[in-house]
């Protein structure tokens, strides 16, 4: 384990992997609509969706900011949200939605 978390750290420190925090107050509208469109696309009241909206709106405030962003998501609620927000908005986000990359 420590092999990994010093492995992890490398990366980190080599700007390979860059952990971001999310603005919530900036994004709280797209934080708002996410959850709305999960709820329906499951079919949810919004108080029931488990699904973590804000990995949604995090790739959208890192596109929103001038960053290719991709995603890794098998959750079809969060690949269909972005999609639709990547055809309204023309974000530069792309979901990988499979293994075979």
């Amino acid at each position: 384990i420590l092999r990994s978390v010093n492995e992890f750290k490398n990366v980190i420190k080599a700007k390979k992997l860059i952990i971001h925090d999310l603005e919530h107050k900036k994004m709280s509208k797209i934080l708002d609509e996410t959850r709305n469109m999960i709820a329906k696309i499951e079919g949810k009241k919004i108080d029931q969706v488990k699904t973590d909206h804000t990995v949604v709106a995090l790739a959208i405030q890192f596109a929103i900011e001038g960053n290719a962003v991709f995603v890794y998501s098998l959750d079809k609620a969060i690949n269909k949200v972005l999609e639709e927000a990547i055809k309204k908005k023309r974000y530069k986000i792309t979901i990988i939605d499979s293994f075979s990359f």
